[in-house]
């Protein structure tokens, strides 16, 4: 047997970890951009002034988005970091403060898209 051989398998076994692991984030990222994208095509069949008001409104909700997604992307490093560790007991609590960390910051990101009316109106 070739040292290539299991080198070769330990590269399918990583490759199918990490696939697995990225997979649900990859969904998200897509379905999130998904949602605009048929917003837009479906906005676009109406006319050009329900297209511009739908192009705002999702500049707002991407803005919102890309905070909390960005803040909480640190989460599946943290949890790879406290499983390498063999620490899985602490991941339950890791998990539980990302879910009380998402819910406040999407709380506070609700009540500033609620109050964003200055700015539709700014652009008219």
């Amino acid at each position: 047997m070739t040292t290539a051989e299991p080198r070769a398998a330990r590269l399918r076994r990583e490759l199918r970890a990490t696939t697995l692991l990225a997979l649900p984030l990859a969904i998200g990222q897509l379905s999130a951009v998904g949602m605009n994208v048929v917003d837009a095509w479906l906005a676009g069949r109406h006319g050009a002034l329900t297209l511009a008001s739908v192009a705002v409104g999702t500049q707002v909700w991407s803005l919102v988005l890309l905070i909390l997604i960005g803040v909480l992307m640190a989460l599946p490093a943290f949890v790879s970091q406290l499983n390498g560790a063999g620490r899985r007991h602490d991941i339950g609590r890791l998990f539980r403060q990302a879910v009380w960390l998402g819910l406040g910051m999407g709380l506070l990101l609700l009540l500033a898209v609620r109050q964003a009316g200055w700015l539709l109106r700014t652009v008219g």
